[in-house]
Formats: structure tokens, sequence, C-alpha cells
């Protein structure tokens, strides 16, 4: 979580100021924009694994550990089961190079 709030921390306050100075970004900021699409793109990845709570478990399990309940939370409607699932979606818009479909 570290490494990907310091890569939140980092696009919200490179990216004004590289939008706003740079029509062409020097090599040293194109660089550090990629290195953050990789910790995006790796946390989307590690979100696959990541067991999530279940509040209202009849069992003694506290955490959905299953592959595919987690696939399937994290797919889902985005901010359903009270703004806890489907944050793919988002995440997934955040790694898209919008730079280079436009």
């Amino acid at each position: 979580d570290t490494i990907v709030i310091t890569a939140l921390v980092s696009t919200a306050l490179v990216l004004p100021f590289e939008v706003a100075f740079y029509s062409d970004p020097p090599m040293c900021l194109r660089i550090t924009r990629r290195i953050v699409d990789v910790i995006f793109t790796a946390d989307i990845v590690v979100t696959f694994q990541v067991a999530y709570t279940v509040p209202n478990a009849l069992t003694n399990e506290l955490y959905e550990r299953s592959p595919l309940k987690i696939a399937k939370h994290y797919l889902s409607v985005p901010c359903s089961d009270g703004g806890t699932a489907g944050w793919f979606w988002p995440d997934l818009l955040t790694v898209l190079p919008w730079d280079s479909l436009g």
C-alpha cells in the first residue's frame, strides 16, 4: 500500500506540472510516468489475490479467500456491496495509456 500511495502522490504532484509546462515532457518524466503505470498495473494483479472481509459470514471465516469469489467481487459493478466491490474498473481506467490512445 505504501508504494501505491507514493505513486498516487507522485501522480498528483507531477502530472499537473507536466501538463502545464511541457508539450513534450523530458525523458525523466516519461520514465517516471511508466514506472507509476507499472506500479498501478502490479496493484491490479495483486488485488486479485487479496482476501476481502465478509461482514455477514455465517461461518468463522472473517475473510473471503476463494480466488473465484475475490475476482467476482473485484470485477463487480463499481462501488457496489457498500462501496467495497467493483474497484477493478476505476483501477483499469488509471492504467490505460490515454496519451497513446489520443
